[in-house]
């Protein structure tokens, strides 16, 4: 079985939920991505819709092709989506890959979201 394979499956605690994003997930991840704050010291930045749609496609595109395994975060208190993270350049032969790629909707961020999703 590949990372990618393994990595693909949902992962949580009793403070969020971690699964492979799917198609359906454009509309919740776009209300909370449209706040521009979210962008600041990312290396994207996400001001329009058609901004927003090419980041989404190529996280999809990304994970369909084994490069990266995107994440779409439910907040378990709330039950609404979070943002995402990833595991990414995903390297296998060489036994490396990358955790990151975070974003958080403002309602999520400081209140430990982050550091469930990543532990």
């Amino acid at each position: 079985m590949t990372w990618a394979e393994i990595a693909a499956t949902s992962l949580e605690n009793e403070h969020v939920l971690l699964r492979p994003v799917r198609p359906e997930d454009r509309a919740s991840l776009h209300a909370i991505a449209m706040d521009s704050e979210i962008w600041r010291y990312f290396v994207t930045r996400i001001e329009t819709d058609a901004d927003f749609d090419a980041f989404f496609d190529v996280a999809i595109a990304d994970q369909q092709a084994g490069r990266r395994v995107v994440y779409h975060i439910t907040d378990k208190r709330t039950g609404r989506a979070a943002g995402s993270m990833s595991f990414g350049n995903m390297a296998e032969n060489d036994g490396r890959l990358e955790i990151g790629w975070s974003w958080l909707g403002r309602d999520f961020q400081g209140k430990g979201v982050n550091r469930w999703a990543s532990s």
